[in-house]
């Protein structure tokens, strides 16, 4: 059996950091660490808040999750996360604006506005997803906080 010195994407977990939320879209980072708690990397995030239980605006609570690595026929390589018995039916995938947020969080390297519609979008979505399956291989522990910014202090909760 292999241990952790040998094989760094073993333990390797994710902390889904909520950083700004408002109407239209929620906008996260998800941190990457290894088995030591060494920071591997970072990945932007983009979601849909709930909007009356919708599944096109399904979000995950806060909790702690499993997310294990698919291949889905439409959107390649996906993470599909698991809560403690079950799928939740949710995906992290490529894309890059709101609107093809349907039950997923999409992810990319950079947050920026590119189609001028006043909500800004995740940027090279591809590489993001590239970079996750180079961090943590086929599976992660997914937590998932809440950020809280007042007068330029965050707080985690």
């Amino acid at each position: 059996m292999e241990n952790s010195a040998k094989n760094p994407s073993m333990g390797t977990h994710a902390i889904l950091l909520r950083n700004e939320k408002n109407t239209k879209q929620i906008i996260s980072t998800i941190l990457f660490y290894d088995g030591f708690n060494n920071l591997l990397g970072t990945i932007r995030a983009l979601e849909l808040p709930m909007k009356g239980g919708e599944l096109r605006n399904f979000t995950l609570g806060t909790g702690t999750y499993q997310a294990k690595r698919v291949l889905n026929e439409k959107y390649g390589i996906c993470f599909e996360v698991h809560g403690q018995h079950e799928s939740t039916g949710l995906l992290i995938r490529v894309g890059n604006f709101p609107f093809q947020t349907k039950a997923c969080i999409l992810v990319g390297q950079e947050i920026h506005e590119i189609d001028c519609d006043s909500n800004v979008d995740v940027t090279n979505s591809v590489q993001a997803i590239r970079e996750m399956v180079s961090m943590c291989s086929n599976e992660f522990n997914l937590t998932v906080v809440e950020a809280l910014h007042v007068s330029g202090i965050s707080l985690v909760y």
